[in-house]
């Protein structure tokens, strides 16, 4: 019995995860595998510690650990690591483009209701061709904007690379 419950809260913590991947992927178990689990019910939160790895669908994130906050209304994860590995394929809403997103830093957060990834220390972000490397990195998922910047103090500067686009060639006629 205790067992049970205990799954159900880590399925209930977990579900605002799904929002992070295609449409097809909100239907895909989630997938977590870590060498230790805490979960606290009266702080509505669950801990994964050591070599952690959380994948449903396109959506993988490997860190050394990772928090959930909130039970069933999550309000954010925050992942640690040296460093954490994030992964994604979005799917563009107006266009239908299909778009892939990795990224890496020494800490993740994400915050479920403005759908917002935050990568900070060491960040680097691929959007599709393009690279985004920085000391803080801010990616809108609902907007497709990135804001990478430096944090106070440091001396490292924000490098950003754009791909050109290639042309598609029209066939003759």
């Amino acid at each position: 019995m205790n067992s049970c419950i205990k799954l159900i809260f880590i399925g209930l913590l977990l579900l605002p995860v799904m929002a992070l991947a295609l449409e097809g992927d909100r239907e895909q178990p989630i997938y977590i595998e870590a060498d230790e689990f805490v979960a606290d019910r009266q702080k509505n939160i669950s801990t994964y510690r050591g070599n952690v790895s959380l994948r449903q669908g396109s959506v993988e994130l490997l860190a050394d650990s990772i928090v959930v906050t909130g039970g069933q209304d999550l309000e954010k994860i925050v992942a640690k690591g040296q460093p954490i590995r994030f992964s994604q394929t979005l799917k563009k809403i107006s266009s239908g483009v299909i778009q892939k997103i990795r990224g890496e830093a020494l800490r993740l957060e994400y915050f479920v209701e403005t759908e917002q990834l935050i990568f900070e220390g060491k960040a680097h972000l691929w959007r599709d061709f393009d690279e985004f490397m920085g000391d803080y990195i801010e990616y809108d998922m609902r907007l497709n904007r990135v804001n990478a910047k430096r944090v106070e103090g440091s001396q490292e500067r924000v490098k950003v690379i754009i791909q050109p686009r290639k042309k598609e060639v029209q066939p003759e006629q």
